[in-house]
C-alpha cells in the first residue's frame, strides 16, 4: 500500500513537472504576444494609409486569436490539476478506509482472542472445583 501511494506520489510529481513545463511555455508565448503587441502599436502609430492599417488590424485580430487560444490551453491546465487532486483526495479516503477496516478487523480478532482466554480460565476453574469436589468427597467417604 505504502508502494503504491509512493508510486502515485512519482507519477503525480511527473505530472505537475510536465504541468510546469507547459505553464512556461504559455508564459514564453505570452511573452512573445506582448512583443507582437509592441510592434504591432509601433508599426500602427506609423501607419498613414487606409489600407495598412487594414493589415495592422488584421494583424491585431491574429493576435487576439492567439491569445485566445493561449487561454484555452490555461483552462484545460487547470481542469487537469483539479482532477489530479480530486484523484489524491480519492486515493487517500480509500487508504483510509482500508486502515479503518484493518483496524476493525484486528479489534475483532483481539476480542476473540479474549473472550476464548477467558473461556479456557472457566474451564480449568470448573474442572479444578470438579477436582476439589471429587478429593473432599473421596476424603469424606474415606474418614467416614
Amino acid at each position: 500500500m505504502a508502494k503504491l501511494m509512493l508510486d502515485s506520489s512519482n507519477a503525480m510529481t511527473v505530472n505537475l513537472q510536465q504541468l510546469q513545463a507547459t505553464v512556461a511555455q504559455i508564459q514564453a508565448t505570452v511573452a512573445q504576444m506582448h512583443e507582437k503587441v509592441d510592434s504591432i502599436s509601433t508599426e500602427l502609430s506609423k501607419l498613414t494609409s487606409s489600407s495598412i492599417e487594414l493589415k495592422a488590424r488584421f494583424m491585431l485580430l491574429s493576435l487576439l486569436c492567439e491569445l485566445w487560444a493561449a487561454s484555452g490551453v490555461i483552462i484545460i491546465i487547470i481542469i487537469i490539476i483539479i482532477i489530479i487532486i480530486i484523484i489524491i483526495i480519492i486515493i487517500i479516503i480509500i487508504i483510509i478506509i482500508i486502515i479503518i477496516i484493518i483496524i476493525i478487523i484486528i479489534i475483532i480478532i483481539i476480542i476473540i482472542i479474549i473472550i476464548i482466554i477467558i473461556i479456557i480460565i472457566i474451564i480449568i476453574i470448573i474442572i479444578i472445583i470438579i477436582i476439589i469436589i471429587i478429593i473432599a468427597y473421596r476424603v469424606s467417604s474415606k474418614s467416614n
